[in-house]
């Protein structure tokens, strides 16, 4: 069930006002054109832009792990982390390795070993406890909110250390959101060389 806050209180506006300058529609001239040209990706109106990452969570046991992180139980030091996405592959045989050179497994150990609940029994079975295995998951974050792909691309660019090696912009539909429909809706539609001409032409007058 939703959560619906029942303290919050408005205040008093005391945002300093200013008439609409020749920039701030020049400005909304060049964010509409970028609005309305853009490739849409098949994203519904109205549409916003954010950056979409993925941050990893960790626990020992998990609904849907995408891999692991084995450590030494004694020293604490990672011995390597592997994706559960070709596990009985080449991540098996990398753990293998791993498992025959530090601590005296043989190959024939892993003879019934395909998948992460048999690399546990084995590691039961042989009474192992110098390896410690963490599961993690993948999940989706999302950050910002930006009304073009283009501003969302140049904040990736400019702040790309904050962000993980798979994050890119990413549109979402601002689904059943009446103020945002209206707002996107005067951004895209409104004649603003009409209300630009008109604060020149004003200008000229007052000259």
């Amino acid at each position: 069930m939703a959560y619906y806050h029942k303290h919050l209180k408005y205040h008093e506006d005391t945002t300093k006002k200013h008439k609409i300058s020749q920039e701030d529609i020049k400005f909304l001239k060049e964010l509409q054109k970028e609005m309305n040209t853009q490739d849409d990706l098949g994203q519904a109106d109205p549409k916003y832009w954010t950056i979409k990452d993925f941050k990893k969570i960790y626990g020992e046991v998990l609904n849907n792990p995408d891999g692991i992180v084995m450590f030494d139980n004694d020293g604490g030091a990672e011995l390597g982390e592997y994706s559960l996405s070709n596990f009985g592959g080449i991540e098996l045989n990398k753990i293998i390795e791993v498992l025959k050179e530090d601590y005296g497994f043989e190959k024939e150990d892993f003879e019934y070993v395909y998948d992460l609940g048999t690399l546990k029994d084995l590691l039961i079975e042989k009474d192992c406890t110098d390896i410690v295995i963490v599961e993690y998951e993948e999940v989706e974050v999302y950050t910002g909110v930006f009304l073009t792909q283009k501003a969302a691309e140049q904040h990736l660019r400019a702040n790309h250390y904050h962000y993980g090696e798979k994050a890119h912009t990413f549109a979402m539909t601002a689904w059943r959101n009446k103020a945002e429909e209206k707002l996107w809706d005067i951004l895209r539609t409104v004649e603003w060389d009409a209300i630009l001409n008109e604060e020149e032409a004003r200008e000229d007058e007052s000259i």
